[in-house]
């Protein structure tokens, strides 16, 4: 019986070791864990942590939508100061944008550029049935003054571009000597010595009303340009180029 007790007591002490143990083990793992999540931070808490400096989360860790500084497609290094520069670079296409080029700095334009400046308002605020007339004046003017260096090539050029199509007359079959008007008007020192009569000679063509009088004063004026070519009065090619056009207009009117 005293033997059978003593294995008794045994049995009873290793159930009550065997859970103090598993006790201790239990307590050592969780310890275990909670260290480790204290301590360690896996790759994705690490990229939602901010910098030192408060910028944007680490590279290579994606943000969530709406939270990327990105520019819209295609323009991400577009400089806003860049795109004014362009605009102020773009040629003007009407009146009212020559008018605004020119009031920014007037002088930049040379001499006569407040002048030119004055002039453009002036045409801006004329009566319909004048403007034609008034801008092929001007646009005589403006190519004196760049053959007297007094107005910058550039703004001569981007002036004449402007002013022909208001100076055109309505009669379409009239453009072509329009055109060679504004070109002569603005390059004649390189037509030659009569480059300017044959300017004045345009202009007066295209300010005549009757159109039968325009045909004659056409047929007339290519009689003129083969006598100055003849006596090299006149550039040989550039005269020939303005018989062509004249010729064309004087067949179309007749038509021929």
């Amino acid at each position: 019986m005293a033997g059978l007790a003593l294995v008794a007591g045994i049995a009873v002490l290793a159930v009550l070791l065997g859970g103090v143990f598993d006790g201790l083990f239990d307590r050592d793992a969780g310890l275990t864990a909670d260290a480790g999540d204290v301590g360690t931070e896996t790759p994705a808490d690490a990229g939602d942590q901010p910098t030192d400096d408060g910028g944007p989360p680490a590279h290579g860790v994606e943000e969530p939508p709406g939270q990327a500084d990105e520019g819209p497609p295609g323009h991400a290094d577009d400089d806003p100061a860049d795109a004014a520069d362009a605009a102020d670079a773009a040629p003007p296409e009407t009146l009212d944008d020559l008018i605004a080029m020119l009031a920014r700095d007037p002088d930049a334009a040379g001499h006569q550029g407040d002048k030119l400046l004055k002039e453009l308002m002036d045409l801006r605020e004329a009566d319909h049935d004048d403007r034609a007339e008034d801008a092929r004046k001007l646009i005589s003017e403006i190519g004196s003054w760049l053959a007297d260096d007094r107005l910058a090539p550039e703004v001569a050029r981007q002036a004449v571009d402007v002013l022909e199509p208001i100076g055109r007359p309505a009669d379409p079959a009239l453009a072509g000597v329009s055109a060679l008007f504004a070109e002569v008007a603005l390059e004649h020192p390189a037509w030659g010595e009569k480059g300017t009569d044959l300017r004045d000679d345009l202009q007066s063509l295209l300010a005549e009303d009757d159109p039968a009088d325009r045909v004659e004063d056409a047929i007339d004026l290519i009689e003129k340009i083969d006598e100055w070519i003849a006596k090299g009065e006149l550039d040989a090619d550039r005269g020939r180029y303005a018989q062509e056009i004249l010729t064309r207009f004087v067949d179309a009117a007749l038509g021929g």
